[in-house]
């Protein structure tokens, strides 16, 4: 079971539309049991906004990755990203700008990354997000 909103964007992704309201995806035969609080309208909107951290594409050719990390609290001006490798290694670090909460772009990396498993690390304020990154 999948809690799943989805925001867009009409011009390429400068700017996006706000989210729409939460819905569940069921895969298979689950049974879901709703985490959701209703907002005060019953809307079925979270009680809480969590950031989430999307990153694409994924599996990737190591050259340029797209990053969006989304509902971030409003006071966090910058995010670090940390790419390190299987075995823990720091392999490529920079320090990402956020506008009105939310970070949207794309990093060009100097040297390709080789072929392998990689972990995409987050830092925005106090909170860690992580990802993992495939380099065909």
């Amino acid at each position: 079971c999948y809690q799943v909103r989805v925001r867009i964007s009409y011009d390429n992704s400068s700017t996006y539309c706000p989210f729409g309201p939460y819905c569940t995806i069921t895969l298979g035969t689950a049974t879901c049991t709703s985490g959701m609080a209703l907002g005060e309208d019953g809307s079925g909107t979270i009680g809480t906004t969590q950031a989430r951290l999307s990153i694409w594409p994924n599996p990737n050719d190591g050259s340029t990755l797209n990053v969006s990390l989304t509902d971030l609290d409003a006071t966090v001006n910058a995010v670090t990203m940390d790419v390190t490798d299987a075995f823990g290694k720091l392999v490529r670090s920079r320090t990402l700008p956020v506008q009105d909460g939310l970070l949207n772009t794309s990093v060009s990396f100097d040297q390709d990354l080789a072929p392998g498993l990689y972990l995409v690390n987050l830092t925005a304020g106090e909170h860690r997000y992580t990802e993992r990154l495939v380099i065909q």
